[in-house]
């Protein structure tokens, strides 16, 4: 095991430890506020102090953001969907919200399995492919992916937010509404990453065209 792959698998088990201690925590303060709620009052302004807080929240972010980054996506969707639902009641703040969301998207994506057939053989699936589950399978996880692309900069289209989900969306074979983000991003703020990002997903967009001509 290289020096890079063994630091990667130690912070791996320390964000691990850290999501153990933070959601052991959070499940102590829900047990709380339920024994403060039993008698069916209004809820005490100690059991209000007591409900999911943003700073839990993006804690929770930064746990699954760091275990991706130790290439441990698997580990990481559960935790930031933890955060994800936490944050519709305790909202972190828009910026900590559109990069939870475009890193819950890029760890599925990392997780996503091989096409159920080769795109050089199979350019798109027949009405009959939709019976076959490992077809439905990989056809939800793709469309949640692109909806997670798209929520996470409905509201805030950043250069960078929409390079992430250009990126994103490219790697769900969506190659024109990667063009028209990276091009969204060149104009806000030019750059050669940019530029590039949309050459890239340029070609790949003329060779489907010439694939399909092929056939």
């Amino acid at each position: 095991m290289s020096l890079e792959a063994g630091d990667k698998e130690l912070a791996a088990q320390q964000y691990l430890l850290a999501r153990e201690s933070l959601e052991a925590a959070i499940d102590r303060d829900t047990a709380k506020e339920l024994l403060l709620d039993r008698t069916g009052n209004r809820p005490s302004a100690t059991a209000e102090l007591l409900r999911p807080r943003a700073e839990q929240v993006t804690s929770l972010y930064r746990i699954g953001r760091g275990l991706l980054s130790a290439g441990r996506p698997g580990d990481a969707i559960p935790v930031l969907e933890h955060s994800s639902e936490k944050a519709k009641i305790a909202s972190p703040g828009a910026v900590i919200e559109q990069s939870l969301t475009l890193n819950l998207a890029l760890a599925l994506i990392r997780t996503l399995p091989s096409p159920p057939y080769e795109p050089g053989v199979t350019l798109a699936y027949s009405y009959s492919d939709y019976a076959n589950g490992e077809v439905m399978t990989y056809v939800r996880a793709v469309i949640r992916i692109r909806a997670l692309a798209h929520a996470a900069i409905a509201s805030n289209r950043t250069a960078p937010a929409c390079v992430q989900a250009a990126r994103i969306l490219l790697l769900t074979g969506n190659e024109t509404q990667a063009v028209a983000l990276f091009e969204e991003a060149i104009r806000q703020g030019p750059g050669q990453i940019y530029r590039r990002g949309v050459l890239r997903a340029a070609a790949r967009r003329e060779a489907g065209r010439a694939a399909r001509l092929s056939v």
